[in-house]
């Protein structure tokens, strides 16, 4: 076989393979998929957008559930209608419906946020009202009050912690409290009660004393780490 003939088709063969046949070489043309295949192909990538937005759609819906119902034991019957629901729907429809969920969800966080931001606001506003009243520096109030509870009235620590200033029921009562423990998560109770115990505990010893207790002789390493953190807050104020 002339050697001569297939390196004429070869060099007149754009964009083709090469291939080795019975000892010699010969141009073949590119191997293309059949129809059908790409027709297949194509319907795979269509179905994946559209299962794509439907997913999203079904997770938006999910995290649209109130609260108590996501933390509490899930309803078969509401997963099967969300299922169900974002099953049925279009890509284009399932798209518009999880950013309109995804807005009303950022909505109702924004609520409530404000919500949060009111009550940490009244919890300032009773905490300086108690400073002022027992004689504690504002900003030395401030700063406790923002290291115990971040202004939050109803704040429950893990030891039975209760209220602005986090103070312990037993504690009130030896300073003459007579109320409920529930009482002390009030902002103006729990305010003045535990206002009472830092102005006693600043004029035993320091701020120090607040966290450890009155009759403390000398700061544990907590206790200074307490003072420490409260002398960073004041600047704040």
């Amino acid at each position: 076989m002339a050697i001569g003939a297939p390196l004429k088709a070869i060099a007149g063969a754009s964009s083709t393979h090469i291939a080795v046949v019975g000892g010699g070489w010969r141009a073949c043309v590119p191997m293309r998929p059949p129809s059908h295949v790409v027709g297949t192909t194509r319907r795979y990538v269509h179905m994946s957008a559209s299962l794509y937005w439907r997913a999203r759609a079904l997770a938006a819906l999910m995290m649209a559930m109130p609260l108590h119902q996501a933390t509490a034991k899930p309803r078969t019957n509401f997963t099967a209608e969300t299922v169900a629901t974002a099953a049925a729907m279009p890509a284009a429809r399932a798209k518009r419906a999880a950013r309109r969920i995804s807005f009303r969800r950022t909505a109702r966080l924004g609520r409530i946020g404000k919500v949060r931001n009111a009550s940490r606001s009244s919890g300032r506003a009773a905490c300086a009202a108690a400073a002022r009243r027992h004689g504690v520096p504002v900003r030395t109030a401030l700063a406790v009050c923002f290291v115990e509870s971040g202004f939050r009235c109803n704040a429950v620590g893990g030891a039975g912690e209760l209220g602005l200033l986090q103070i312990k029921l037993a504690t009130a009562r030896m300073l003459g409290y007579r109320g409920s423990r529930n009482a002390l998560k009030r902002c103006s109770t729990g305010a003045y009660w535990g206002m009472r115990h830092l102005a006693l505990a600043i004029r035993k010893g320091g701020v120090w004393k607040h966290n450890q207790g009155i009759g403390a002789k000398r700061p544990s390493r907590m206790a200074r780490i307490y003072a420490a953190k409260v002398s960073r807050a004041r600047r704040r104020f």
